[in-house]
């Protein structure tokens, strides 16, 4: 197969192909045509979503020098934010948070990835669960975000729900630390199945059926059931879901 020329590319990245355009901004800004270069990046992401992609081009805008540049940049990033492109809106909550020509604003780095969250991205929703759980102390808002990538596809958020949701202590060199009661876990279950999250609902539903931190109570089990099957054909997929990346991230199936 013979390779594809520099216009050959330039042409398939102009007419919308994201392969094109990921290997099209990167060659550019390998060459230092930063701008250019990051807008071929934006316009990649913004239709697949790649994580690596997007790192990429954060660590590419950090390294821009020309004030022109940058200025064009933001431009485009506030014109694309303003049209609720997730990825976009992210890539501004990663430069306020992280930037080496941007002055750091978390306030506003949260507000784009609140936005961006909202518009389905789940590494702004784990961005957020990441603020609340370990900034604000907020384990229940925390963890309603942590649901929310988890079910938007996030295999990242699994860590912190297992931590918080599965395990009440911890050993550390032969020494057990208590993470939280079982009282504590309701609590958040409670407050995210409130807010529509399907996982906390299947949670509190096996917590009700089986009597595990709260009364065994039938009829709140099968309320919390019927509120799931709304959004999956069968329970056993919300089951297998949690079964499969508890054991990829923590090596263990555990017991609900």
């Amino acid at each position: 197969m013979a390779e594809i020329t520099i216009d050959e590319l330039a042409h398939a990245a102009e007419q919308g192909d994201a392969d094109a355009q990921a290997q099209f901004g990167m060659l550019l800004i390998n060459r230092h045509y930063f701008q250019i270069g990051i807008h071929f990046m934006l316009e990649s992401i913004s239709q697949t979503r790649n994580a690596e992609h997007i790192f990429y081009t954060h660590i590419a805008i950090n390294n821009v020098k020309s004030e022109e540049e940058k200025r064009q940049i933001l431009v485009e990033l506030y014109e694309r934010a303003d049209a609720n492109e997730c990825t976009a809106l992210y890539i501004l909550g990663a430069c306020f948070e992280d930037c080496c020509w941007i002055a750091e604003d978390y306030e506003r780095s949260i507000y784009y990835y609140e936005r961006s969250a909202r518009c389905g991205f789940s590494s702004a929703m784990c961005k957020l669960g990441a603020y609340y759980l370990d900034m604000k102390n907020d384990t229940k808002e925390g963890m309603l975000w942590y649901f929310r990538a988890a079910e938007a596809g996030s295999d990242d958020a699994w860590l912190p729900i297992g931590k918080n949701i599965f395990m009440t202590q911890i050993m550390i060199d032969g020494i057990t630390y208590d993470l939280q009661t079982e009282a504590d876990i309701v609590q958040t279950l409670i407050y995210c199945a409130e807010k529509g999250d399907i996982i906390a609902q299947f949670l509190l539903a096996r917590r009700y059926e089986n009597g595990k931190g709260v009364p065994k109570d039938m009829l709140k089990a099968q309320y919390l059931y019927d509120k799931v099957k709304h959004y999956v054909k069968n329970l056993s997929e919300i089951t297998n879901l949690i079964d499969g990346m508890m054991y990829v991230t923590h090596g263990y199936i555990p017991t609900y």
